[in-house]
């Protein structure tokens, strides 16, 4: 019989699964004649902040507070935290830009090039070593992303695109790759600094990094600003109540990778990234009423294919048993 810590594992991981899912799709529904109406730096700010407030309010509930827990967090030492800060700051946005570019689907099938990334960040910087077959799904998943967003680029982005069906942009997928680069750089340093700091509590250490955060976007913002044809721009124009949406659950999603690659690591954040796959695509279709073809549905089972390879013998599968015993 399941216990509690099994269950609440479980509903985490199945909260993060749908939050990733449906980001994409929310972005979509913000559009207005095909543009995101909102500055995406402004939306960053706010999610950063939401994190800071949920964290302070957690971490003050929990009643952990001590001298000696504040006496780890010095001014140098919480520098570390600024660096994901402005790595996650950097990629909040390009993702944001990216959506101008492609359909949800293709955004979600692009978006698990972080699997790539993160097992070579993690070669590099852990020293994690992987298997020839965990090797082999990871030039598969690669192989996924090429194949699909070299058939679905358009020669000419002035083409009109049909809501229902995929498209993408050159611009699309460099901005894409960029963003998953990025992406498996700042997990891999989270998780680092997460558990080389583990004498701190997991509320405290997300305080810091979300100070970070809030300051280093504020600053983006009013940076792309000042002395320039969004001068005039306030900060909130744009927003909806799907902005609002988007808001919450970014920040929901953002404290619940932190007790993943705290308590676990990045490879079941990959789990949850990958399993988000399947989650936007029905989404997609049902909210958007998209029309996926059949590159996308090539696309679509190299991945399932590369993740059973990925996963069959990885030490995602000890966490997974840890907490769902056969």
């Amino acid at each position: 019989m399941a216990t509690r810590e099994q269950i609440a594992w479980a509903g985490l991981l199945i909260t993060g699964v749908l939050i990733y899912g449906s980001h994409s799709v929310l972005l979509s529904l913000c559009k207005v004649d095909g543009q995101i109406p909102f500055h995406s730096t402004s939306v960053v700010v706010l999610i950063e902040a939401a994190k800071l407030v949920l964290s302070l309010v957690m971490y003050l509930a929990s009643g952990a507070q001590s001298s000696s827990q504040f006496s780890h967090c010095t001014f140098i030492k919480s520098l570390s935290y600024a660096v994901p800060a402005l790595l996650y700051g950097v990629n909040n946005n390009i993702i944001v830009y990216a959506q101008e570019h492609m359909d949800p689907a293709s955004s979600q099938v692009l978006g698990n090039l972080k699997i790539v990334t993160t097992a070579v960040w993690y070669r590099l910087v852990i020293h994690k070593r992987l298997t020839w077959q965990q090797w082999l799904a990871v030039g598969l998943l690669g192989m996924a992303g090429m194949c699909y967003g070299g058939a679905q680029v358009r020669q000419s982005e002035l083409i009109e695109h049909d809501v229902h069906k995929p498209y993408l942009t050159v611009t699309g997928i460099l901005l894409m790759l960029v963003y998953c680069t990025i992406s498996g750089a700042a997990g891999v340093y989270t998780e680092y600094i997460l558990k080389r700091q583990s004498q701190t509590p997991l509320h405290l250490q997300n305080i810091q990094l979300y100070l970070y955060g809030v300051s280093l976007n504020m600053l983006a913002f009013y940076s792309s600003t000042w002395n320039s044809d969004h001068a005039a721009k306030k900060f909130f124009d744009g927003y909806s109540l799907w902005t609002v949406i988007i808001i919450i659950s970014q920040a929901v999603i953002g404290l619940i990778m932190s007790v993943v690659m705290k308590h676990g690591s990045n490879i079941i954040r990959l789990f949850v990234i990958s399993c988000a796959m399947i989650a936007n695509a029905v989404l997609s279709m049902v909210v958007l009423a998209l029309q996926p073809t059949a590159n996308f549905w090539l696309a679509f089972v190299m991945v399932l294919f590369a993740l059973h390879l990925y996963y069959q013998k990885q030490s995602c599968v000890s966490y997974l048993t840890k907490f769902f015993p056969v």
